[in-house]
Formats: structure tokens, sequence, C-alpha cells
């Protein structure tokens, strides 16, 4: 019968469902206990969990301490309570085999086979033509039903599940022709194909995988008498057999082997042993394994020999992590199935109808917590432990070892993977490593030897000129993505005034590392200094008379100016005229100078009135008083000359007058005064002249001479002519000079 067409009949019942309530089994008292085992020797305490027993073959331990087991010549499933009370679950079995754990609350099995008709606790036959055969079934505790997973397997014995649920399982290959049409029926037929499309028959044993979408598969065939299964964490397959031989021809000598990814079988324990039954693995890695000396060994069935030279040839070895093989108990009869549970080793011995317990050492305590980080490399555990321990730390960069001292402590150098999560897991081996390995602790330790990351911001933020004129608030945001920060600073508000001022903060993470982030910070919250002056400086009566440039000298201690006031000219006059410049330092301070400038470029006016006024000829014939009026507009008068009296005579007598205004302009006039106080002369002269006796004979004509050293004559009188008789008549004329004054002259 072809691999494929017997997987393809197996598809089809693998739905199959079958439920055998175990309602009503009692529990089952054991015997006084004796001891059947009176060689054994271990490298663990031991002590026997359950006695008397018809060849248990299979053992499964639950997280919460209960304990199953299969026995072959009852047929039957049983649990020892935490208490030791053995309670049989369920019977009806043929030759159940390897049975393991399932969360929540399961069972895996094998067997040959399975009576839907018997029931629970009966002896009927179980072996009628409506029994299911070379089963692969799961057996829900709770309702205690049973599903068929894959069926018709011949002689099925090895078992394992993990821990992504899938189910691998030993046979010594699939059922005979006998029942092919059945098995072709139920399964789809099929065949084998193997890479190079060759058709395969099924003649040794096999280790079948079987997954909930894809039912079972071949994983390798070939295996002499294969028992224990157990999947590694390198994800290859382990397998307990007497040897292996592959098609075409290459054969293998050991009792343990290893299937890769790809199907290729190699050695793991390369020494021959019969009838290797059970595998477990320990928190460290460590392979148990069980089997009895070739010495011991008369033929292949083993099951009914005496003991040799008064010990039983059963063993259970342990295959240490490094590949070292060791001697972990002797002098058990038939070992045939172990398993490891809270790091106890469980192992059920076939003749000896005993299930075993080996102790292993308590869980070591740790002196750190969970979960630690570290940037140093390698890192140090310190801890107690069962004095003479070997201590086994796994999950860093290699597995480190120690060993306790007689107090129990320990320290173990451990190399870490740098910057990541070390899953470390702290075991106790006992009998200083050959023995059980603890319930592992688990550590995380975090390495990590970068440091965090600091984001700093400041507000408000530095101006272009890098200064601050107020107080800055220094925030920090700190992130560290691997071990997580252990300090942050926190935020500080900063407003000491100065230049270069360096602030640091620094950032811690759980391992250790640090950072600091350094600011340089510039604050300056003074204003700068800043003065106005004026060019020319005003007059004591803070009046300019010129236009005036109004200059700034500024001036700042910390950041220093970045704008001083360009210079301003003030040319337009008036009063009091506000002018501001305005400096700015470097940090944006600002101060303002204001400067009040009154300028008066215009010159006052003034003008001067002669009193009395001069007559039309611009004569005067008195004293003159000159007064002076003075105005101005802008700054106003200062100063007006006083009125000024002229009594000497004279021409063009300058009398001068001056105006001042308050920004010192300057204004004068003069004024010519013309003063003729004295009279004209005039004469008179008679023609012809009169004779001696003063008389004329003809008409006299009398002229006049006129004279004025000042203001000159202005007028005299014209000639008169007397020419009536007569004894002294008058004839006068009277001369006026420029400035008015008049004198007469008479002749008779």
């Amino acid at each position: 019968m072809t691999l494929r067409r017997a997987l393809g009949r197996a598809s089809a019942l693998i739905a199959a469902t079958l439920a055998i309530v175990a309602s009503g089994l009692a529990e089952e008292k054991q015997p006084a206990p004796t001891d059947p085992l009176p060689l054994l020797r271990a490298a663990a305490p031991h002590e026997v969990v359950a006695r008397n027993l018809q060849r248990p073959v299979g053992v499964a331990v639950a997280p919460d301490g209960r304990v199953f087991f299969t026995e072959q010549d009852r047929g039957t499933v049983s649990e020892v309570s935490a208490t030791g009370v053995v309670r049989v679950l369920t019977r009806g079995l043929r030759h159940p085999a390897a049975v393991v754990w399932e969360h929540p609350n399961q069972l895996l099995l094998v067997a040959d086979g399975l009576e839907p008709g018997a029931k629970p606790g009966s002896d009927d036959d179980r072996t009628g033509p409506h029994g299911r055969r070379g089963l692969v079934a799961r057996l829900d505790l709770g309702s205690m039903a049973f599903s068929v997973l894959a069926e018709g397997l011949k002689h099925p014995r090895g078992l394992a599940r993990a821990e992504d649920g899938t189910v691998y399982v030993s046979s010594d290959g699939l059922r005979g022709p006998g029942d092919a049409d059945d098995w072709d029926e139920r399964n789809g037929g099929g065949k084998d194909e193997r890479r190079d499309g060759d058709e395969v028959e099924l003649e040794h044993g096999v280790v079948f995988r079987w997954t909930q979408s894809r039912g079972l598969q071949l994983v390798a065939e070939g295996f002499k008498k294969p028992d224990g299964v157990r999947p590694r964490a390198d994800g290859a397959i382990l397998v307990a057999a007497e040897g292996y031989r592959s098609n075409p021809g290459r054969r293998l000598i050991g009792c343990v082997f290893a299937i890769d990814a790809g199907g290729r079988v190699t050695v793991t324990v390369a020494d021959a042993c019969k009838q290797p039954g059970g595998l477990a693995l320990d928190a460290t890695g460590g392979l148990f394994f069980d089997g009895q000396r070739d010495a011991a060994a008369g033929r292949d069935d083993d099951r009914d020999h005496d003991h040799v030279g008064g010990a039983y040839p059963g063993f259970i070895d342990k295959l240490s992590p490094g590949g070292v093989r060791i001697g972990f108990a002797t002098g058990l009869a038939e070992p045939s199935g172990l398993t490891v549970g809270a790091g106890d080793l469980f192992a059920a011995d076939a003749k000896a109808g005993l299930i075993l317990r080996f102790r292993a050492p308590e869980r070591p305590k740790v002196d750190v917590p969970p979960e630690v980080a570290t940037n140093q490399d390698p890192f140090v555990l310190h801890g107690t432990a069962t004095p003479g321990s070997e201590v086994i730390v796994t999950g860093g960069r290699e597995t480190a070892t120690g060993t306790s001292s007689r107090d129990g402590a320990f320290q173990v150098p451990v190399a870490l993977r740098h910057d990541q999560v070390n899953a470390l897991l702290v075991s106790a081996v006992g009998a200083g490593g050959i023995g059980l390995a603890s319930d592992p602790v688990p550590v995380r330790v975090i390495h990590d030897d970068v440091p965090p990351t600091v984001t700093l911001s400041m507000d408000p933020p530095a101006n272009a000129a890098g200064w601050h004129r107020s107080a800055v608030r220094l925030s920090y945001v700190c992130a560290d993505t691997l071990s997580g920060v252990a300090l942050c600073p926190h935020a500080i508000s900063f407003m000491t005034e100065g230049g270069g001022q360096a602030v640091s903060a620094t950032a811690l993470d759980r391992a250790g590392n640090s950072v600091t982030q350094t600011v340089v910070l510039n604050i300056d919250i003074t204003p700068p200094e800043v003065q106005a002056r004026p060019s020319t400086p005003p007059n004591a009566d803070g009046w300019n008379n010129g236009d005036v440039t109004v200059l700034y000298e500024c001036s700042d201690r910390l950041s220093g100016i970045a704008t001083c006031p360009a210079a301003q000219v003030v040319s337009a006059e008036g009063a009091d005229q506000a002018v501001t410049g305005v400096a700015v330092d470097r940090a944006g301070n600002t101060a303002t100078a204001a400067l009040r400038v009154s300028l008066d470029k215009t010159p006052p006016t003034i003008t001067s009135v002669a009193n009395p006024a001069a007559n039309a000829g611009g004569w005067h014939r008195s004293d003159v008083t000159v007064s002076f009026q003075c105005a101005d507009s802008g700054s106003g008068v200062a100063a007006c000359s006083p009125a000024q009296v002229v009594h000497s005579e004279g021409a063009g007598q300058a009398v001068s007058g001056s105006a001042t205004d308050r920004a010192g302009n300057r204004a004068a006039t003069t004024l010519a005064v013309n003063l003729d106080r004295t009279p004209p002369t005039i004469s008179a002269a008679v023609a012809p002249p009169a004779n001696a006796a003063g008389w004329h004979r003809q008409p006299a004509a009398v002229t006049f001479t006129c004279a004025d050293a000042l203001s000159g004559v202005a007028d005299c009188p014209p000639p008169v002519t007397v020419g009536g008789e007569g004894a002294n008549q008058p004839a006068a004329g009277t001369v006026k000079d420029r400035a008015g004054n008049e004198a007469t002259a008479a002749v008779t």
C-alpha cells in the first residue's frame, strides 16, 4: 500500500469522534508499597508516584501537578491526583502507548485500537469488527469524549505535540493489506510521491506529522522500532529508535536520531541500545532518553527477560546541551516513557509497573528583578541554588554555567546578545550538572549600550543672533528604544543674564547609559543705553538759531548693540520739537532716547521811530527822540534797543538800534537824523543905494541874500522894489531853511 493512498484514507476519518464516558470509574487504592527496583540508582532523589500497574508505557503531567499514564495490558488511561489518588479515566483502549498533556484540559494519546461498544470498566473483547485501530486521539477530560485525529497506524508508540499544535507520532508504518479496501474508502486513497516521483511502500518505522489543516503527513521513514518523539527548539524532531536505514541503503547506528526540516536523518546518540523508549527535554536543553543495555538483551522482545548480574538493564541517560552523554539512572526494569513537568522527570517502567518521579532541585533564587537592564557584558547573575548544583543560564549569547557553593551562593557571568532583550532561563542542575534541571527562573536582561536620546526644546527660541531677552524654559523629551528611560531631566526656567552660559542636563536609561545635553544660553533682559545730544548745544534760553544735528551714543553691557540710531538733522524751525531714536541690542531689547530741539533761524524785526517826525525835507529843528520797535514770531524778542534823544545839530546823524531774539538772532536798524535848530541868515541890500541923506530918488530894489550852514536854505525871499514915495518905507524878507527855521531881514 502506498503512503499517499494510506494518508488519503486516514484524512477521511480524522473528523470521526467517539465519546467514551468514564462515569462511575472507581478510584483505585494502591497496595502497600514494596520496592520492585531495589537497585535503582539515580542522580536525583526519586519516589514512586503509582505502583502495581499493568505495563505503564506513557506518562504525562498537567501544569497543576496531575500525572496521567496509560496501561497497555488494561487498556486504560488513569490519573494520579496531586494527593496521590489513582483514578481510571477511561477503558476500552487496545495497547495504549504514549500520552501527552494538551491545554486546556485534554490528553492526546495513541493506541492500537478503540472499541466503541466497550463499556467503561468492562473486560469485553476489544478487537471486534467495529473497533477503530491505530489511533491518534484526543480525550477531553471534562466530557470524557474521544476525538479521533488519525487512524490506520501500525503499532503507534511515540507521541509529541509542538507549541504550534502540530502533533508528531511514531509507528511501524500503516496498517497491512488486509484492511486496504476499508482504508482506501475512508481515507481517500493516493500515493506517496517523493521529489523524484517514485512511489514508496512503507516497510519501516515511520514518523508522521499531523495538523488540523493538512491531516497526516510523512516526516521520515526507515526507523527500526521507533518510539519516543520530541520536537527540539531548533525545529528538528528527535526520535528514539534502535536504528535507521534510508532508502536506498544508508544505515545509521544509534538510539536517538534527529530529523531536520528537510527530512534528513542524523544520529544524535550514537551508541546502540535496545528498546529505546521515552524522550524528554529539560529546561536547559538536556535530553533524557531511556532504553536497555545491549548486553542485557537476548532477543528483540525483552518484556520478560530477567535482570542480568543482579541488576535490571534498564537505564535513563542524559545528553547534555554540550553533547556529552551522562548516565542518569540505572537499575530500571523496562523504562518506556518519559516526560518533564515543573522540572521533575517522570518515568514509566512497564515491567516494574511503576510511575517514578525524579526530583529536580528547587528553582534557584536570582538576586535581580524579573526584568533588568544593563550595559555590561558579561552580566554577572548572583543568587542561591541547591548547594553543589550546576547553575545553567541559557538565552544569552551562549550558555553560561557556574556551580553553587556550600552555602548555595552562585555567580555566573553571562555573555549577552548586544542591544536586545536576552530572555534568560536560569536552572539549577542537580548532582553537579548530571542530574535534572530545575524549573527555570526567567530573567529578562536587556542589554543596552546605546545612550538614550534627548530632544531639547527652548521656549521661546533664540533670535537670529542667538540671544534671548526673557526667561527661557528648557523642556526635554527622552527616548530609549531598548531598556527604556530611567531618568529624564525636568523642565526648567532659566533667567540668569549672561552670555555663553552652559546649561547641562543628563538623561539616564535603565541600563545605566547616560547622555548629557548641553545648551549654551545667551540671555539679556536689560535694555541698552542710548543718549541723544545736539551737535550744537542750545543757548541759555534753550534755542538754536542754526540747523541742529542730533547725535546718538549707544552701549550695552551684555549682548551688545545691534542698531544705534543714525544722526538726525533738524532744520525746521519750531519750538520744543521732539526728536527720538531707538537703540536695539542683539537680544532684541530696545531703548529710546528723546531730545527736544527749539530752532529759530529767522532774525527778529526792528523799526525806528523819530519823535517828532522829520519834516518833509527830512529835517528836524528841535531835539529828536528816536525809539525802536522790535518783534520776533519764533523764539521771541530777547533784547530791543532803548530810545535815543538827538540834541546835536547836524545832518545825517546816525541813530542805531538792534533787536535780538531768544535764539540769538540779531537785527539792527539805523535812522539818519537831520537836526538844525539854527535859523538861516538873511541880509537885504538896496540898490541903488540911498544918498547920504538916506533917500532914494528912484525906485529902489531891495534884494535879499540868504544862507544856512546846516539844512540849507529852503526859501529865500525874492527882490522887492520900493517905488512909492515916502519916508521910511519898509521892505522886509523872510528866509526859511530846510529844517523850518526862519530869519527876517528888513530895510526902510
